[in-house]
């Protein structure tokens, strides 16, 4: 399951264009008509229907989404926004957030000294990029390993030091 959330907005567009040329068209006819214009009986609404059809068709394929996504973009929990609440799904959104941190965090997250150092330093950075902790929870856990066990095999990266 993803941390980020993105919202989408999918709909037709060709579906509101339609809809919006088909119905000046027939407003134009209409105020043509007034004035005195030769316009066929009927020609407004020969325009007006289909454009109210394209109206109709473009609400009801318009979709609000909300999805959690890895930060690749992959696999995506799609949920719709209005439905039940958009509260609610915020709830819910937080809540599974909250599980599944309390779960790594659990699973990779606690210091095993009946584990090598570098497994267990693994386990934090990969905790640290997929956000299950920040910045400052990491620091201090890589610190706290540090000061429980020695490194036994070197960490490949830069390190600073007093030359």
């Amino acid at each position: 399951m993803g941390t980020r959330v993105i919202e989408s907005h999918n709909d037709v567009r060709g579906f509101l264009t339609a809809s919006v040329i088909l119905t000046l068209i027939s407003i134009f006819l209409f105020a043509d008509r007034l004035s005195g214009g030769d316009v066929e009986t009927g020609a407004e609404l020969f325009y007006l229907l289909p454009g109210i059809s394209f109206a109709v068709a473009y609400f009801v394929t318009y979709k609000k989404s909300y999805y959690l996504v890895k930060s690749n973009n992959t696999n995506a929990v799609e949920f719709l926004y209005n439905r039940p609440s958009k509260q609610q799904l915020g709830d819910f959104v937080n809540h599974v957030r909250f599980k599944r941190k309390e779960h790594l965090m659990e699973l990779y997250g606690q210091l095993n000294f009946n584990l090598s150092y570098e497994l267990q330093y693994n386990n934090l950075t990969w905790l640290l990029e997929n956000d299950v902790l920040t910045k400052a929870e990491y620091d201090e856990k890589v610190i706290l390993l540090n000061k429980s066990m020695p490194i036994t095999t070197p960490i490949k990266g830069f390190e600073f030091g007093i030359n």
